[in-house]
């Protein structure tokens, strides 16, 4: 099931989800706060990522057009560009190795996710056929050394993830990353119109930290 998902998941050529995130965070003194994060993303596999990502401190919007990639603050109306080059599996490699860009589940993004998802499972097991938001769903559950995850892929032809969980098992207080997937969009994107950074008016530009040094 999760090698159908991932085949399905490559052979998109373009799409767009919108992601609800919930993170728990553990206190020095055990109590557990939850932080939300929404994420807005748009890829097209032949050179074109767009993403909107929101949380209760951040506001950030980040674009690929196959040649440059771009992260913009939205408050501040800060923004930072580099050149790239390489495959999307590359660029996407690059991101955070170099410059510290994490887009999330970009997991999902690469053109062989099924070969990451599985890199450092020791077991899985089937849970059951359970609903996500009333969408019908094959729960799987990962067993690894640090984590422990959970998929929901829509049943049928579709085979989308709709819902994952991971635990962070050694961490305290075993906090959850739980993501919801939804809104699921197969319309073709103009490069120029989505993908092409614009800076906005008094936009400034600085540096990206180079992670590699």
């Amino acid at each position: 099931m999760l090698k159908q998902m991932s085949d399905n998941m490559a052979s998109l050529p373009h799409f767009g989800y919108h992601l609800e995130i919930i993170d728990e965070y553990t206190y020095d003194d055990g109590i557990q706060i939850q932080l939300e994060k929404s994420v807005d993303l748009i890829m097209h596999r032949e050179g074109g990522i767009w993403a909107d990502m929101k949380d209760d401190y951040n506001h950030k919007r980040f674009w690929y057009d196959g040649d440059n990639i771009t992260l913009l603050t939205v408050p501040a109306n800060y923004y930072a560009t580099a050149e790239v080059s390489g495959t999307m599996d590359e660029v996407l490699d690059l991101l955070l190795d170099m410059h510290n860009v994490t887009i999330p589940m970009a997991d999902l993004l690469y053109s062989n996710p099924y070969e990451i998802l599985t890199e450092n499972i020791i077991y899985g097991f089937y849970a059951g056929f359970h609903s996500v938001d009333n969408t019908p769903c094959h729960h799987l559950i990962f067993i690894q050394d640090n984590i422990d995850w959970q998929i929901w892929i829509e049943e049928g032809p579709k085979a989308l993830p709709r819902k994952i969980l991971i635990t962070y098992k050694n961490e305290p207080g075993q906090p959850d990353h739980v993501v919801k997937i939804s809104k699921w969009n197969y319309v073709p994107f103009s490069n120029e119109q989505v993908f092409k950074f614009i800076p906005p008016p008094g936009a400034l530009e600085i540096e990206f930290l180079d992670n590699s040094k």
